[in-house]
This record gives C-alpha cells, structure tokens and sequence, in this order.
C-alpha cells in the first residue's frame, strides 16, 4: 500500500492546483489521474500547421488565479496577446451577425438590440429594486434591463459561457460579479464603468485584453506537471480510483477492477474530478453527501473545428466570433473565429473557426454522427456569414457532461455540502462545479480546498 500526506483525485486543472499548493507548503502528494494524461478538458492539438483548441481558447487580463499559477510554474513570458480586431463580438439577430457594443456609448448606436431594447437599458441605473435569493439570470437580467436584453443578449451569453439556459442558472454562482456589481454600486452600468477604471492583476501582461499561451492553453497543465515532478509530486496516469473508504484515521483509495488491488492511503484526500464522478466515490461513505454533489446538472457540447481556405469565406472573420439566441436561424451556438483573435493559430492564406453545437438548448444534437455534426456547423455558419462555405479541413470533439450548471438554489447546495464535510476529517472538494466553471474558478477552488484542508488540520 502506497502511502503520503495527501492524495489528489484528479488530473485536470483544479487537481494539479491542489497538488502544487499542497507540495509548495512541504506536503508530500501523490496525484492519482484515470487518463493517460494531465489537464482534463484542456487540450490543444496541433495539426497541418493549425492550433486547435478543444476546451478554453483563452483567457482575460482579469483572470488573476491563472496568470498567478502560470508565473509560478514559468510561463509569465508565454503569453500572446489576441489581435486588437478581437475585441469586436457578434450576435445573430434579425437573421443577420449585429456588433455588441464595446462600451457603454457604444449602446445607442448597436443594433445588437432593437431601440425600445437600448433605451431600456440604459435605464438601469434608475431601477431601484434588489436581487432576491436564488433570482436566476433570466430574473436578473429581466429586472434590471428589460426583456430584450434576456431574450438578445442573456441567452446567447449564457449558451456561449455554459452552454445554459438563462432561466436555469443561478445568478449569484453563475455570474458573482454581476451580483456584486449590483450590491455595491446599486447599479450594474456604473458598477462596471467604475471596473473598467482598475488595475488587472499584477502578473497579467498587460491591463487589458486577451490571451492565450504559445503553444496553446494546454501548455499551462503541462509546466504545472513539470513544476510537481521537480517538487517531488508523485503522478500516476491511467489510474482510475473506484473506491474510497477511511481505516483508522486514513484516506483509502484504490481501483476495485485494478489486477493489483493496490491501495493508496493518506490523513489528507482532495477529490479534484467532475461533480458525478466525486458523487460516485463518496457514495459508501456519505450518501447524503454523494447526493448532494452527484447530482448537480450538466451540459454537453460538441465542438466542431474548421479549417478553410481565406478565399472561400463570404465575408470578413471580423471580431471574437459570435453568439447566436434560441428562436433565430441558427442551431449551432456560435463560433470563435480562432485565427482572426490568434494569427498564429491558423498557416498563412487559411482561417481557423470553431463552431460550439448541442449544450442544454439542444443536447440531443451530440447524438448526432460526426458528419451530420460537421454539416450542421458549415451550414448554419454559411447562413451567418453570409454565403456557402467550403471547409478544407474537419475535426469534431464531443465533451459530454463537461460543464456544470450551477442552477437556481446552488450556493444552498454548496452551503450543505461544505457542511457535511465538517464531519469527514482530512477530506475536501475542489472543480470548478463548486462555484466557478472558468479557469479561474478552477484554480480558486483549489485554493480554498487547501486552506480548507490546512485550517481543520491545525485545529486538531
């Protein structure tokens, strides 16, 4: 039986940042990840001169935790910067791409909204009701803008974010700045503006913008992997955990299907994977508590990627991508233009796009095969820009189960679960279903299960 101070369930993102945070304090860990590889839905291919990204493309000035972990593990002089084109983003509307406003003076002049929709939103700050408990986005949204701007701009955000629905998050976890915008300045528009005014964290490049790393997002789990070898961290990929259970005093785990049988055991057990999967293993030892995290919902996405030949595409790949809403022309959710926000992603004289599909708008379209998949992205992204396109190039990834949706009463929920930890010594929870699916909220979560770990540890 294999033995340390601490055993982290979970190779992706949120496991390797328990597993450097607790290694960095003089913990020794061992790191126990199903896959034959690190950082989950992170992954970046490379392929006939193209950088594909199969989960997140990038990532703001504002995410403090990634760059912080990125710096740590020697990647601060990594990073590229999105091109300034990016900053413009689209949203299907009237059955034609409209520009968002890239600021609040840009509100009267983007027809994003129809103008009944403009002028009631900025009325915002005028509205003087508050934010009930569990007010879902759709509510909030509703409330505090009026109903053009949940049904234009809510719904595709949220499909674009979560691959949700407005009407089922809640706002309060889903979007907790929004919420806080709103607590302090009692007005979002001129919370935001007083935002905008700050300071991006100290290791972002630069104040403002978008970015990704060199060799793709993946690259950041990869140096965190490298950074936990030569702390001593031990990892052992292609090593699924199936059971866990406590003997006197100690965290247990081990694969029943393993030939072995060999079993790990710890004071300390982080469990770092997706909320069904953690569900699974606490369910011999705290029912209640498997429940609880087990069944928190999720959605689904199919990615489709398309290369293709700049001469055949219709019109200009101008901006981020674009969202497109329930009831309009589109099935698919939207699409990043990759290579217009990162020259570098795409060979010269060829464009690279990424066209989101399914979510919890349309789940049973990742039943669908993977041609069915790839005509329905170049179809309905023909419709958006306006012409008939003619890939050169076509990959597809389905990511099933891969995004939490932290509905309506899940701060509650979160409440019960934390409490029915207080009562399993040595055990924490860490993902970004917690509380947070970015990258950020990943890593923050790791952090909070660390100090949640170390806190009940000093108080024995």
């Amino acid at each position: 039986m294999a033995d340390a101070e601490a055993i982290v369930v979970g190779g992706g993102i949120t496991g390797l940042a328990v597993a450097a945070s607790l290694a960095e304090r003089g913990r020794s860990v061992l790191l126990l990840e199903g896959s034959p590889r690190v950082g989950g839905t992170i992954v970046s291919e490379r392929s006939d001169g193209y950088l594909i990204e199969w989960g997140p493309h990038s990532v703001l000035a504002s995410a403090g935790p990634v760059f912080r972990l990125a710096r740590a593990v020697g990647l601060a002089d990594d990073w590229e910067r999105a091109a300034k084109t990016a900053r413009k983003r689209w949203v299907m509307r009237g059955g034609r791409l409209r520009a968002l406003p890239t600021g609040p003076l840009g509100i009267l002049t983007s027809t994003a909204l129809p103008l009944s929709g403009r002028l009631r939103l900025l009325a915002e700050p005028f509205v003087r009701s508050r934010s009930p408990d569990e007010e879902t986005v759709a509510e909030f949204f509703r409330r505090r803008f009026g109903a053009s701007v949940v049904e234009h701009l809510a719904d595709p955000f949220v499909g674009g974010v979560y691959g949700g629905l407005p009407e089922e998050l809640e706002l309060a976890t889903a979007f907790p700045r929004l919420a806080r915008l709103e607590d302090e300045s009692r007005s979002v528009l001129i919370g935001a503006l007083r935002d905008a005014r700050t300071s991006a964290p100290e290791d972002a490049p630069t104040r403002r913008g978008t970015f990704t790393l060199r060799e793709g997002m993946e690259q950041l789990p990869r140096a965190i992997a490298a950074h936990l070898d030569r702390l001593g961290v031990e990892m052992r990929l292609g090593s699924p955990v199936t059971e866990l259970g406590q003997r006197g005093g100690r965290w247990q785990v081990g694969n029943a299907e393993s030939e072995e049988g060999e079993r790990c055991s710890a004071k300390s057990l982080v469990i770092a994977t997706p909320a069904a999967v953690a569900g699974s293993l606490l369910s011999s030892t705290d029912p209640e508590l498997a429940t609880l995290v087990g069944e928190i919902p999720t959605a689904s996405l199919a990615l489709v990627s398309l290369g293709i030949d700049c001469h055949r595409i219709p019109g200009p790949l101008d901006g981020f991508g674009f969202l497109a809403p329930r009831g309009g022309p589109l099935r698919i959710l939207g699409a990043i233009y990759d290579s217009s926000v990162f020259p570098s992603h795409a060979p010269e004289g060829k464009a690279l796009i990424t066209v989101f599909i399914g979510g919890r708008r349309r789940p049973g379209d990742l039943e669908l095969g993977d041609a069915a998949l790839a005509e329905l992205a170049v179809v309905d992204l023909g419709r958006a820009l306006g012409g008939s396109i003619e890939p050169a190039r076509v990959a597809v990834r389905r990511w099933r189960g891969a995004i939490p949706q932290l509905v309506r009463g899940h701060r509650r929920r979160v409440d019960r679960i934390r409490a029915r930890l207080t009562g399993l010594p040595g055990l924490a929870l860490a993902g970004g279903w917690l509380g947070g699916v970015s990258m950020s909220g990943c890593i923050e979560s790791a952090e909070r299960a660390v100090s949640d770990l170390e806190e009940r540890r000093n108080d024995r």
